[in-house]
């Protein structure tokens, strides 16, 4: 059985903890990271909600991510720890990637499709939120510096965390909506 990871599953370790056997980049077509999902704990609250990754439908895209490799006798512990670790509003979703060498294979991705939908992909609209966020475990800009720099240490290239990287360094440069 195969899982993708698209944000923090790409990077925080839970994979070894459960017996991981293959780890490899992966790129699902159709499909591309959104910052639209709501985050009211743990990068933000009700008041300032952090948006959060997600994957969202778009044809002729394809999102980069790691695909995780487990015995499929662990597919019901792997997928009761998912659906924990996710919330009740992720879908996991079965889906084609293509792994680097060109093998396509069956993967499990979470997908949100809950009520904290934030309907706006437009980078002016989530620059403010990112500013003004701030939950448990940090902030909305330290959440899109942790995705951008697992991003670049895996040397994955994104249209959409480049873009609002930028917007955001702009904005603090211009001391505008700090939010900090």
């Amino acid at each position: 059985m195969w899982i993708f990871g698209y944000g923090s599953l790409m990077s925080d370790g839970w994979e070894v903890k459960r017996g991981c056997i293959r780890r490899t980049l992966a790129d699902v077509h159709g499909y591309r990271r959104a910052f639209n999902k709501k985050s009211v704990r743990n990068w933000g609250t009700s008041d300032n909600p952090c948006p959060t990754l997600n994957l969202i439908e778009a044809d002729g895209e394809s999102c980069r991510g790691v695909a995780f490799q487990f015995p499929d006798e662990d597919r019901p512990a792997i997928l009761e720890y998912l659906t924990e670790r996710e919330g009740k509003n992720f879908e996991l979703c079965a889906v084609d990637a293509t792994l680097v060498k060109g093998t396509v294979i069956s993967v499990t991705v979470p997908i949100y499709r809950g009520r904290n939908v934030i309907p706006s992909n437009n980078v002016r609209d989530i620059v403010p939120l990112l500013l003004c966020a701030r939950g448990r475990d940090g902030s909305g800009v330290d959440y899109l510096n942790r995705i951008a720099s697992e991003l670049d240490r895996l040397r994955i290239s994104d249209a959409v965390v480049d873009q609002l990287r930028d917007a955001v360094a702009k904005s603090k440069l211009s001391g505008s909506n700090s939010g900090e």
